[in-house]
């Protein structure tokens, strides 16, 4: 009897006879939302991530039909205008580098066209 009396008394001096409800606030986990910033294009970064950008949309399609019409005028059809002079006088080798830099930019058109015929857009 002992024993329960000093567990009671034990227990009575923490918690108390008036039986209040203790409660223990935990907050919430916070969830951050990521919001990336938008680059503004004033630093090199910046404006190759800009550019990187709108390719990307351009490449997978989201882009709208005259973005994609627009590019073909004012990138993809001067670089052929000026690869064919290339390819007739010049060496394989001396026109590779601007047949990378420039097939890049017409396979983005191409890979965006596709994907446009894709979506059904």
């Amino acid at each position: 009897m002992n024993k329960t009396t000093n567990a009671r008394t034990s227990e009575s001096e923490f918690f108390p006879e008036d039986k209040k409800k203790y409660v223990c606030e935990v907050p919430a986990q916070p969830s951050y939302i990521h919001q990336p910033k938008n680059p503004s294009g004033f630093t090199p970064m910046e404006h190759i991530h800009l550019e990187g950008r709108a390719f990307r949309q351009v490449s997978a399609g989201r882009s709208p039909w005259w973005v994609i019409f627009t590019l073909w005028f004012l990138l993809g059809f001067p670089i052929f205008l000026v690869l064919l002079p290339l390819v007739t006088t010049a060496s394989f080798w001396s026109f590779i580098p601007f047949l990378i830099f420039g097939g890049l930019i017409t396979l983005i058109i191409i890979r965006g066209i596709r994907a446009k015929m894709k979506a059904g857009g």
